[in-house]
């Protein structure tokens, strides 16, 4: 196996879980952020991409791998025990793969990590561990720690840390007076959310505690810290943030209008006590899963109760700051599945070739050469795995977290009936493989799984319609049409069914009545970035470009990092002739999302008639390499290369008339 150049003395990776942008700008502008601050300004820093489905368990194990779930195996908050006779919130021994610590740990290096999604029972690593089962864990009537011993690596240090635990009663209300200013007006019999805060904090206190303890007494290579808090407090205090919101009472907002703002001033306090423990070879991670809607553009409570991932917006963060490392620059294109790959070149170790994401090789004053391996799954050596039968076979202390994520609106409440709960875990964790397949574009894989559940699930139309969905992405529109088809009129008449129905009639070629579908879907649901894209899709095929143009502008007010609108913009911009406003919008939309072939396409266009052909062709073989519109790429990139290399021109060509011979490859991207 071959090495190279370790770039990093140390790496601190802090997670912290719905992070979003929008939420720290403004705060950092007003000076209330000043330790982030300082790691924006002397690092790198930009959005993070998250994958689907946006499910806590699944996002950071991806970050903790760099590949999708359906490599690392976590698929959900809970997991049926191995004999089937209840369920459990989903532990390490349900992971598939290894860890950025597992691989560290075979590659000689300690690792501490503290409160990461997937780590109970905590895993044998040089180092320490502490499972996330350990900042909400509660305590009996003599105070004593309710938590399993194999919750701590290793067991010895278990009473160490557990004096480090912070019991939510320990949180006075003088400590909740910055968030909440009027905390002494409220009777926290009739209105708990006080409790629920202070709960909040002793969770992330306890994190804290652990975290900068096992920094401050052991030798380490690598630290990985996770806090959940600012996704809790969205869920339990968003509605609360301004603008007021028409549903929320004015008590409300004026007692809780704070809060989110405190949650992040908190978190930057935490940020600045970690960094105390570190010196300036370290180099610091901060990275969030996904973002959470504010602003006037939240969805409504009757949507966001019955699913809570609604709230979630696809664009977490990322910071990156220390030795090697630009200073206050922005990063582009990078995803969640990346931060493995990065911390892997970091520290002068090969990546993957099974890994699903890419080191960030932009952010080095000096790019270093990256080695791979075709697996690290395939290496012996001590990963620090925990033994199968280490793996827990019964669900010690699960019931309170269980109730945990009922209470956040994760999962519904348990049915009395075991089995039926088992039942439906099994269901809900095929369901969500089946979301992160069509995430990543393979539709052929998911249908089988779908299939399988829907005939189990005659009655589950959500199912019906994930399963049409696929059969329509997959190019099997008859199926699909079949599906919809035997469907209620009522559920024809929801948002999502008519945007599908868009979707056939568009590959129909039927435009009227695709463009009659997309405005009654923005009729029922006018704050869908997705539907006003779609419908600035349609009116884009029917010519009516003013109308799409405007579609396009109402998805980015929605969301304004929404690439499927700036690509349509940029579609708009090239029928204008703006060929610069084109190129623009199409590199927008690709520093949103990377592997976006459309984009690639439509920056070829504008550079193309802007006349810089170098930038062209780099464009147009981007879309090569992702097999998109191949007849018109090559035709585009024969012309480019007429004048300067008319052999591979020529070249070009001949793979034109290689794909008339596949005619039926030949005119599908058309």
């Amino acid at each position: 196996m071959e090495t190279g150049k370790r770039l990093a003395n140390k790496v601190l990776l802090i997670g912290w879980d719905a992070a979003d942008w929008q939420m720290i700008h403004p705060l950092i502008a007003e000076g209330k952020m000043p330790a982030l601050k300082r790691l924006i300004d002397n690092g790198v820093s930009g959005n993070l991409a998250t994958i689907r489905p946006i499910l806590s368990p699944m996002l950071w194990t991806s970050i903790a791998t760099g590949k999708r779930p359906d490599k690392h195996g976590i698929h959900g908050f809970l997991e049926p025990l191995p004999d089937g006779t209840n369920v459990r919130p989903v532990t390490s021994g349900s992971r598939t793969c290894k860890t950025i610590w597992n691989i560290l740990n075979q590659s000689g290096m300690r690792s501490n990590v503290i409160g990461w999604y997937a780590t109970y029972p905590a895993e044998p690593i040089n180092g320490a561990m502490v499972a996330n089962s350990f900042p909400y864990a509660s305590r009996d009537d003599t105070g004593k720690l309710v938590l399993p011993k194999n919750a701590v690596h290793p067991p010895e240090l278990f009473e160490e840390i557990a004096e480090l635990h912070v019991r939510g009663r320990e949180i006075s209300p003088h400590d909740v007076r910055p968030l909440i200013p009027q905390v002494d007006e409220i009777d926290v019999a009739k209105d708990d959310k006080p409790l629920q805060l202070a709960i909040l904090l002793a969770a992330a206190a306890s994190t804290q505690a652990a975290a900068t303890h096992l920094m401050a007494v052991n030798d380490w290579d690598f630290t990985a810290v996770y806090f959940p808090a600012v996704d809790h407090f969205g869920h339990h205090f968003i509605d609360f943030h301004p603008p007021k919101q028409s549903h929320v009472s004015d008590r409300d907002f004026e007692l809780y209008k704070h809060v989110m703002n405190g949650c992040y001033m908190f978190h930057d306090m935490l940020l600045n006590a970690m960094l105390q423990q570190v010196d300036d070879d370290t180099t610091v991670i901060i990275v969030s899963d996904h973002g959470f809607y504010t602003g006037e553009h939240r969805p409504p409570p009757q949507f966001a109760d019955k699913d809570p991932e609604i709230m979630h917006r696809h664009l977490g963060i990322a910071c990156l700051h220390g030795p090697g490392i630009k200073q206050d620059e922005k990063l582009y294109g990078a995803t969640l599945l990346d931060v493995t790959p990065t911390i892997l070149s970091l520290f002068g170790l090969p990546v993957g070739l099974d890994m699903d994401g890419r080191p960030w090789q932009e952010i080095l004053d000096r790019p270093s050469k990256i080695n791979s391996v075709l697996s690290w799954e395939w290496i012996d050596g001590d990963a620090g795995l925990l033994p199968h039968e280490q793996v827990p076979t019964d669900i010690q202390g699960s019931e309170e977290a269980i109730q945990q994520l009922v209470d956040l609106g994760y999962i519904e409440p348990l049915s009395k009936d075991v089995q039926e709960s088992v039942q439906k875990c099994r269901k809900d964790l095929k369901i969500n493989l089946v979301k992160s397949l069509m995430d990543s574009v393979r539709f052929k894989n998911a249908i089988p799984i779908l299939e399988e559940i829907t005939e189990q699930n005659e009655t589950n139309l959500r199912l019906k319609i994930m399963l049409a969905e696929c059969f329509q992405r997959d190019k099997q529109t008859e199926k699909a049409q079949a599906i919809i088809g035997k469907l209620d009129e009522s559920v024809k008449q929801t948002s999502d069914v008519l945007v599908l129905m868009a979707d056939i009639a568009f590959s129909q070629n039927k435009l009227d009545k695709a463009l009659e579908h997309i405005i009654k879907a923005q009729q029922h649901n006018p704050q869908s970035p997705r539907i006003a894209c779609t419908l600035g899709k349609a009116y884009l095929k029917i010519g009516k470009i003013n109308e799409a143009k405007e579609a396009f502008t109402k998805s980015l007010e929605i969301e304004p990092d929404y690439a499927f609108a700036h690509c349509g913009l940029s579609s708009v911009n090239l029928v204008k002739e703006n060929y610069e406003k084109a190129a623009d919008h199409a590199l927008e939309a690709i520093t949103i999302i990377p592997h976006f072939p459309e984009a690639h396409f439509n920056l070829g266009l504008g550079l193309l008639k802007m006349e810089k052909n170098a930038e062209a062709i780099i464009a147009f073989e981007s879309c090569e390499k992702m097999a998109f519109k191949l007849n018109k790429t090559y035709f585009f990139l024969a012309k480019l290369h007429k004048k300067t290399d008319p052999p591979k021109a020529q070249h070009y060509l001949n793979l034109i008339e290689q794909l008339k011979a596949k005619s039926e490859y030949y005119f599908a991207d058309e």
